[in-house]
């Protein structure tokens, strides 16, 4: 990786992002030229999420939610030149996908750094609903969804799947 992700850093930008000051077109997109954001490998992947802290922010209701902290995964990814989409489950929950190279299709709950396969996904689809202990999440049991889509890639909007 070019340079480690500075969680106090980013907390800032999170909490200029609280505040509304961030639009949801991406706020870093000028400083980045496209062609630089490539699919990671799965070690890339891993090391990503190990290293950022976006599951440290706190949730709270109307101000920073499962689209904020997918929204913060994202700026951070384009900071580390990694490809990663916003994926909604429906339209009631946000999460993250990374694309890699080697490992296929991978998805991340940004809210606890739960990761998942392409495969656990569609099968939690193919039942109905979002199984948040798979994800890690305890605080709910399960979400129903019928559908899921990758809404943008690394904050650039893209037509459902």
């Amino acid at each position: 990786m070019k340079y480690e992700i500075e969680c106090e850093a980013v907390a800032i930008v999170a909490s200029i992002l609280i505040f509304g000051f961030i639009v949801s077109t991406g706020w870093i997109e000028e400083f980045f030229d496209d062609d630089s954001i490539l699919d990671p490998t799965f070690a890339e992947m891993k090391e990503f999420i190990e290293n950022d802290c976006t599951e440290q922010m706190s949730w709270v209701e109307g101000v920073f939610t499962c689209y904020d902290f997918s929204n913060r995964v994202l700026n951070n990814a384009k900071l580390q030149n990694i490809r990663a989409g916003r994926v909604h489950l429906d339209d009631s929950h946000a999460i993250v996908c990374f694309d890699t190279v080697d490992e296929g299709m991978w998805f991340l709950e940004p809210q606890n750094d739960g990761l998942f396969s392409s495969y656990q996904l569609n099968k939690m689809k193919s039942r109905g609903y979002y199984n948040f202990a798979v994800s890690g999440l305890k605080d709910y049991e399960y979400l129903v969804f019928s559908n899921w889509y990758i809404s943008q890639w690394n904050n650039e909007p893209v037509s459902r799947i």
